[in-house]
């Protein structure tokens, strides 16, 4: 379950992760990021 959306349809399909920090970052506004946490990237 994801803690931050709670939602429960999750891939296993993933490239890496992205470890926001600082939600007012440039990179977390690029990727639509408004929360900080660990987010998988290049999701197919």
């Amino acid at each position: 379950m994801c803690p931050i959306c709670k939602n429960t349809d999750l891939t296993k399909s993933w490239r890496g992760t992205l470890i926001i920090v600082n939600a007012d970052s440039d990179i977390a506004r690029e990727a639509g990021i408004t929360a900080p946490g660990r987010y998988a990237v290049k999701v197919k």
